[in-house]
């Protein structure tokens, strides 16, 4: 009986515990997302209507929304904000209309990434130019 007491115990607080991710988690921040691209000196955008943004999550299951945001120039502050968009859980990709952007122009993006309890994982940024010619890295 004392075995299933204890047994009990452990699985009421060890489990929500382990759900939420705050048991063996590090002190501060977890880190952000891994991302894919573009992060690249020269995007060309001739013969596409958009540009597609991609990363990888670096804890998927936790994850309750991801904040995606578009900046002209390296300067991520407010005035520089061009785009700014809410993504579900399961987001990997997201797609900006060309028009967004302008040829010699370098943009930043960034991914930040909130958990289920509300708290938020490091910022990933990465910047790029707008080239105007049809040669891309």
């Amino acid at each position: 009986m004392r075995t299933v007491s204890v047994l009990v115990i452990l699985i009421l607080v060890l489990i929500p515990g382990l759900w939420a991710g705050r048991l063996f988690n590090t002190p501060g921040r977890p880190s952000g997302p891994f991302l894919l691209g573009p992060c690249t000196d020269n995007i060309t955008l001739k013969g596409k209507d958009h540009l597609e943004f991609r990363w990888k999550p670096m804890r998927p299951g936790f994850i309750y929304y991801t904040e995606f945001r578009l900046y002209r120039g390296y300067d991520t502050r407010d005035q520089n904000l061009i785009f700014k968009k809410r993504t579900a859980w399961n987001d990997t990709s997201f797609s900006v209309s060309k028009e967004n952007f302008k040829s010699q122009e370098t943009y930043t993006w960034v991914i930040e990434e909130v958990f289920l309890g509300g708290r938020k994982g490091d910022r990933s940024f990465c910047s790029f130019t707008v080239s105007s010619s049809g040669k891309a890295r």
